[in-house]
């Protein structure tokens, strides 16, 4: 199939999917064509009048009508001048959004990211939310391309061989992402499946980290039926269950209370002690404290800090990571 079949594809499907959540779905023939008409003379016009892009039927004239009122409504399109007998609506596509459904403007999530992390070392990224924090960590995980340069894990350069780069770390993303339907024992073994471990090996692990995250109570239930808390405790399994090298974690603690905060901490030192190589990003400044030797700090997808954590502390003596980092983002 051609590219350009593709596209009118997919354009078709977004028309009908927009049709459909505005309860046109019920539109004859004629009147489809007079929607996807008007549709079409914005397009390329950027404005038009109803009457001049097709001839209508009373009935429906009235649809029509309706129908603009919804999409203004909903931001698709703006009537920039209409006649006291309703007969011409003038229209064209909202700035904030296109026909088919929000407009796409270029920017760096991330722009002109360099640093390093040796072996064994724990590394926090730390900014506000739209810094880019997840995507840098995607693309260290080999789940996003980086539109320039590259990401090197453990001697491996991401963009020729992200696979090999996968089986070397666990990644645990901000949503858990987890099957609803299935139960945590379930969860755990099909990912222990999907990484091809054997049940001799993945089955002692994964009771080890159960009792340390003190999940014993919960195995059986479906994931549809845990807290937030809960859930984040099995992903973090999950991303455990292949014993990776390299363990890259998106807000752990997101959705945990006091006491589970503490548990999940308590295992990453664990983690930490054992030689392993962490990168986490957080807004609680307090486990960065507690943890880390490295820390970056990123504001509108750049480092504005990048060093170790008495480096981070000697900014100002006499405040705390809490305000450091609020001057920081801030100037």
């Amino acid at each position: 199939m051609s590219s350009l079949v593709k596209d009118i594809s997919k354009a078709k499907n977004k028309l009908d999917s927009m049709e459909s959540s505005l309860g046109l779905n019920q539109l004859n023939s004629n009147e489809r064509h007079i929607f996807r008409s008007i549709i079409a003379h914005c397009n390329e016009h950027k404005h038009c009048s109803i009457l001049t892009a097709v001839s209508i039927s009373q009935r429906s004239r009235s649809m029509v009508y309706t129908t603009i009122k919804k999409l203004c409504k909903k931001g698709v399109l703006k009537i920039i001048n209409s006649t006291d007998d309703k007969r011409s609506y003038y229209l064209y596509p909202s700035e904030k959004k296109g026909l088919l459904g929000p407009k796409k403007t270029s920017f760096f999530a991330v722009n002109d990211l360099t640093f390093s992390l040796s072996q064994g070392k724990v590394l926090s990224i730390l900014g506000p939310n739209g810094c880019g924090k997840t995507t840098t960590l995607r693309m260290i995980a080999g789940m996003l391309e980086p539109s320039k340069g590259t990401v090197i894990v453990d001697g491996i350069d991401v963009r020729r061989d992200k696979h090999k780069v996968k089986s070397r770390i666990g990644f645990m993303t901000n949503n858990t992402s987890l099957y609803d339907r299935l139960t945590v024992l379930e969860t755990v073994e099909f990912f222990a499946q999907l990484n091809q471990i054997p049940a001799d090996i993945y089955k002692p692990r994964a009771n080890q980290l159960f009792k340390k995250l003190d999940m014993e109570k919960y195995l059986n239930k479906r994931i549809a039926d845990l807290s937030t808390g809960m859930k984040q405790k099995t992903s973090i399994v999950r991303t455990l269950i292949h014993d990776p090298k390299i363990l890259i974690l998106d807000e752990p603690t997101t959705g945990v209370d006091v006491d589970g905060q503490s548990i999940i901490m308590d295992l990453i030192k664990d983690i930490k002690n054992s030689g392993k190589t962490i990168i986490f990003s957080t807004h609680q400044l307090g486990e960065v404290k507690d943890i880390a030797d490295e820390i970056i700090v990123m504001k509108k997808g750049s480092i504005i800090f990048n060093g170790k954590k008495h480096e981070f502390q000697a900014i100002n003596d006499d405040q705390n990571y809490n305000e450091i980092f609020t001057e920081l983002v801030n100037e």
